[in-house]
Order: structure tokens, then sequence, then C-alpha cells
């Protein structure tokens, strides 16, 4: 096994609003299966969450919010310049949380069958700064994905198939 760092910083990006509208978004339990597969095998791994560190900055916010994005639905044009204050913050927040996804040891994505784009963009953000990224899809011939992706398995379980192998050692490489 190749030395690894001490404590890899391992983010999990993956589909939450999909193409879905309003505040509809898809099942999470993705998260806690790639956590503990790596915590399984690093358990000295620190897991970082864009999802869950967004939704702790804006928890107390989480009906104005909503309110705040339906009103966007109303307006034929939306200017940037005419957003609600709280979407502004929350689009500000989110750029920070991709630009921090993308400084990670390591990007794990879960793109099921249904495309993400905020994945895309953390994706995009690990792949640019030379992070591995890690992608959980059965979509193998979808050009973004193929282009920013260093793994491509097909499923979770072909995930903690790798992961429990040491599929992730020389990603994780001093």
């Amino acid at each position: 096994m190749n030395a690894r760092r001490s404590s890899p910083v391992i983010c999990i990006a993956g589909v939450v609003q999909g193409s879905r509208r309003g505040t509809d978004t898809a099942d999470q339990g993705y998260r806690e299966r790639i956590r503990a597969a790596v915590l399984a095998r690093y358990p000295d791994a620190t897991i970082f969450c864009p999802v869950t560190a967004l939704h702790e900055t804006f928890a107390e916010h989480a009906d104005q919010l909503a309110g705040a994005f339906m009103s966007l639905q109303a307006q034929p044009v939306v200017m940037e310049q005419e957003m609600p204050e709280l979407v502004l913050a929350v689009r500000e927040r989110f750029r920070d949380l991709v630009h921090h996804s993308g400084r990670a040891d390591v990007l794990v994505a879960y793109v099921p069958a249904e495309l993400s784009m905020g994945t895309a963009m953390e994706m995009w953000a690990a792949y640019s700064n030379g992070r591995p990224v890690v992608t959980i899809s059965p979509m193998n011939q979808n050009l973004a994905i193929v282009s920013t992706s260093t793994v491509l398995l097909p499923s979770l379980e072909a995930f903690e198939a790798m992961v429990s192998t040491g599929g992730l050692d020389r990603h994780l490489s001093t």
C-alpha cells in the first residue's frame, strides 16, 4: 500500500435538486454510504459535505430561502441585481463551497441516472485543481462525466468494493 496523508480530506458531491423545481430534492442516503465506506478504510479521513455546510449556514432561514427562490419563478427575466438578498447570500456561499470542494484530496461524485449541475461544478473545480475525481454513475458515455472523472464506477456497491480493497490508496499518496 502506498503511503498516504495522515488525514485526507474527502469531499462528497452528488445530486441534490437535479432538475426538480422548488424545494424537492433527491434521496440523500448515498452520502452516508459513501461516508461510511471511506471511514471504514480511512478512519482518520475528514469528510467534507458541501450540502451539510450549506444547510448549516442557512438552517435558520430555510423557509425564507424557499420563498425567495419561489419568487424567482414569477419573474420572466431574473436579473442579478434584482435577486433577493437571501438568494444572493446562498449563491455566494454555494460558490465558496464549490471552490472548497475543488481543494479536497479526492472528490467523490454521485451522479445517478440524472444530471446535477452543482455536482458538475464541483467535479470541474476538483479536476481544474488537479484533484482526483471518483465518480459513481452509470452514465459512462456522458462527456462532462468522462472528461472530469479519474475513476468512473457504475454503482455505490462498486465504489464500496473499490474503497474496501484499497482502490483509493494511490489517489491519497503523498
